[in-house]
């Protein structure tokens, strides 16, 4: 849809839909369609359809207001849902471009510049791993990098992601340093990454062991750490995150089940967590 990506197109943006995808993709549209990056050419859009019950009815709504869109999208949909780390590795695969940031649904622009920022900073570091920050919806502080807890007993602990200087106020956090710096990180959100997509992919990207969704960016951090470079912190790029909004939360019991399998995989898959559990339970 739209126009065809300009010959020097350099970054595309891949989005995976699962299960609410409505109010996320018309904030898209009105948010990038303001963005003279992507009126350009410059960028594609990339949305991989990660859940054939809702196929027709992106569809059917993307010939409506996206046949004249101001920048070029594409759509592809996968036969059945494998999972939000297999659908990022199947849109980073299937880009034309050599950078690649991969964004949640749930994730919106505040203001214009924060593409330009975070594209000339990944430019700037070409083999980190570079996240924005993100924010919730009130201007406070959602992810500036992860670091690793633990929970349960000391005989054996559970890995969990801790994100730091959460809820604190962005001014806050900016008056700290408001310069864009490097800003090396023990792990970062996969809600939005830039990257590399030779890179990625030599990795082989996010371990679809984690099917629903937790831990994959951890051990696709570690991974990143040992074999190319930096995790890095762009602090002039603010996107907005509103934070599993695609999950289902209320089938408790199955939800409790699957970080849990997700969490002793990551403990499992990655020596630096077994040392840091080791440790922690000592």
């Amino acid at each position: 849809f739209g126009p065809p990506p300009s010959e020097d197109a350099r970054t595309t943006i891949v989005i995976p839909l699962f299960r609410l995808w409505h109010p996320f993709m018309q904030g898209h549209l009105a948010a990038f369609s303001m963005n003279p990056s992507f009126r350009h050419g410059d960028i594609e859009l990339l949305y991989v359809i990660d859940d054939p019950s809702i196929e027709g009815q992106v569809l059917n709504w993307a010939r409506v207001y996206l046949h004249d869109c101001p920048y070029p999208v594409r759509l592809i949909s996968l036969r059945q849902n494998l999972g939000f780390g297999m659908a990022c590795n199947i849109g980073t695969y299937i880009s034309r471009t050599e950078r690649v940031i991969l964004m949640n649904s749930d994730v919106m622009p505040f203001e214009n510049g924060w593409f330009d920022a975070l594209d000339q900073f990944s430019s700037d570091y070409p083999t980190a791993l570079v996240s924005p920050v993100l924010l919730y919806d009130n201007y406070t502080i959602q992810h500036v990098g992860m670091h690793l807890g633990f929970s349960g007993a000391s005989s054996s602990p559970v890995p969990c992601n801790l994100h730091r200087m959460k809820g604190l106020s962005l001014s806050q956090f900016l008056e700290k340093d408001p310069i864009s710096y490097q800003d090396n990180s023990f792990a970062l959100s996969g809600a939005v990454l830039a990257f590399d997509r030779n890179l990625f992919l030599s990795l082989g990207g996010f371990d679809p062991i984690f099917g629903r969704g937790d831990f994959e960016d951890l051990h696709l951090s570690l991974l990143w750490k040992k074999e190319h470079g930096d995790l890095l912190i762009c602090r002039s790029a603010h996107l907005m995150h509103l934070e599993r909004q695609t999950m289902d939360v209320l089938v408790e019991d199955k939800r409790q089940w699957q970080e849990r399998f997700n969490a002793c995989c990551a403990l499992h898959l990655n020596s630096e967590v077994q040392t840091l559990a080791a440790e922690w339970s000592s």
